[in-house]
């Protein structure tokens, strides 16, 4: 007789019964709804590979993810994905655009305000683009739409939220819903303007960025490359030779969930052994050929560590933080280069798997999608990618330069008044126009420019701003729940939700 499946998930102590009673019951599980075992038992299937490899760190990032709606959001996209995709999902709105559209344009994947940030390009200037491609992938356009306008409405009531807890005045977000209906306006009129005039396509430039929060991103960003934030934070210099640093930048934290506590990683660095070390020359120097500029000589790796508590869907993967040598003597212009691990992209249950997208790896995905994606084809001019068998591995530059969008920064700053509501709508606008800039010049799976179609089907944005408006108020509240659900089961299963 066959054996019977055995779940991943353990039952939690009888605390508080007696034997006969728990023996009578049989298990002892705390009785769940169907929306928190769904929620628990995907989570786990999503990570289960981690749980087995890096348990600890797979419990940081479910801590991670309890500590805000928007930190759920970033770690849930497996859940937003089948929910919006699958028969009964809470998410199951009608895809307007699927018959009438392209359902094979390159898509960021994971399409959230966070994901949102600048960069040096090889000429020096900055800009600002999307800044995350691990999730990238081929897909019907509104699935992105869709992800952003909900990032944007959830950062928005978590800020309306936070205001109101601390008695500020939260009145300055009386409505979430014009931040919503901003990207896909901001989405369509950019449409719109490129397939009348394909160089109209929006480009963010530092002297002249649109909005007040662009702006002071664009600012931060430039005293923060200029001033060598990255190199000074995380190496050491030392009888003229600079160093990786080992410590911690920022120190870690214990993360309550009920009777449990997960030790979350902030932002610290470890040294590495010996034969990763090894491993990562071997990386780097692979990965020259995949550079978009050939001029760029990583010389010889100076030294390596590990960096923990990156990201909250990433924070269980493998990173590291690699120093080379410039190509000077001098230390000031030695680079450091960030080695992280890729996983393939999240699954779009019953959406059409283009059978001819060109990449036969993670790797090639990622960064090809990213230059695809992105406003130059040098927003990072040391990107590039390597891989070791099964396992591929993304290279770009750490450089203060790079700073990304935080929502934790929109309730003070509204609060201070450094930010108005019209500031945040503007930049809800902005977002729209930079993912549709992205998907109308990226080529679609099957080579052709996407822009056309996209233009075809959205026409004047109408039913795009209405779609997408009804989409978000009807699912958004539903992803706030699920954060107090997971917040409630990690209280009842422990940091691994359960799992053996």
């Amino acid at each position: 007789m066959p054996r019977p499946f055995a779940s991943p998930l353990r039952a939690a102590p009888c605390s508080g019964l007696g034997l006969g009673v728990a023996f009578v019951l049989g298990a002892c599980a705390p009785v769940e709804t169907d929306r928190e075992a769904w929620l628990r038992h995907t989570l786990v299937l999503d990570n289960q590979d981690l749980l087995e490899r890096e348990p600890a760190l797979t419990a940081g990032k479910f801590a991670k993810m309890s500590e805000s709606p928007f930190a759920f959001l970033r770690g849930s996209a497996g859940q937003f994905a089948r929910d919006v995709f699958e028969p009964g999902g809470a998410g199951l709105h009608r895809w307007a655009f699927v018959e009438s559209g392209p359902d094979d344009v390159a898509l960021v994947g994971d399409a959230h305000p966070e994901n949102v940030g600048t960069f040096r390009r090889g000429s020096g200037e900055l800009t600002v683009d999307f800044d995350d491609f691990d999730a990238a992938t081929y897909g019907p356009f509104e699935f992105d739409v869709r992800r952003l306008a909900l990032g944007l409405w959830i950062a928005c009531e978590q800020a309306r939220a936070l205001l109101e807890d601390q008695a500020e005045d939260a009145s300055v977000l009386r409505s979430c819903g014009a931040v919503t209906t901003a990207v896909p306006r901001g989405y369509a009129d950019e449409v719109a303007a490129i397939a009348v005039d394909p160089t109209a396509a929006i480009i963010v430039r530092e002297d002249a960025p649109p909005g007040v929060i662009l702006a002071d991103l664009l600012a931060e960003a430039r005293e923060d490359g200029d001033a060598g934030k990255s190199l000074a934070e995380y190496t050491r210099i030392e009888d003229d030779a600079r160093t990786p640093f080992v410590g911690d930048v920022a120190p870690a934290r214990l993360v309550a969930e009920g009777p449990h506590a997960q030790l979350v990683y902030e932002d610290s660095v470890r040294a590495v052994d010996a034969p990763t070390l090894a491993r990562l020359r071997r990386l780097i120097a692979a990965s020259a050929a995949t550079r978009v500029d050939d001029r760029l000589d990583a010389g010889a790796v100076l030294g390596a560590t590990v960096r923990l508590g990156a990201g909250v869907s990433s924070y269980p993967l493998a990173r590291w933080y690699v120093l080379v040598d410039g190509p000077t003597a001098a230390v000031d212009d030695d680079v450091l280069l960030e080695v992280k691990e890729l996983r393939d992209a999240v699954v779009l249950p019953g959406a059409r798997r283009p059978i001819d997208a060109p990449f036969d790896g993670n790797g090639p995905r990622v960064v090809g999608l990213q230059r695809e994606l992105q406003g130059f084809v040098d927003d990072d001019p040391w990107l590039a990618f390597g891989d070791e068998g099964a396992v591929d591995f993304r290279i770009r530059e750490r450089t203060g330069y790079q700073r990304g969008f935080a929502v934790d920064d929109l309730a003070p700053a509204l609060a201070e008044g450094i930010w108005t509501p019209e500031d945040v709508v503007g930049f809800a606008t902005i977002c729209g126009r930079i993912l549709a800039r992205s998907h109308a010049r990226a080529r679609r799976s099957n080579g052709t420019i996407a822009a056309a179609a996209i233009a075809e089907a959205v026409t004047d944005g109408t039913l795009l701003v209405e779609t997408i408006t009804a989409f978000v108020l009807d699912y958004g509240p539903t992803v706030l729940d699920d954060h107090a659900r997971l917040v409630e089961l990690l209280a009842m299963h422990g940091p691994t939700l359960g799992y053996r």
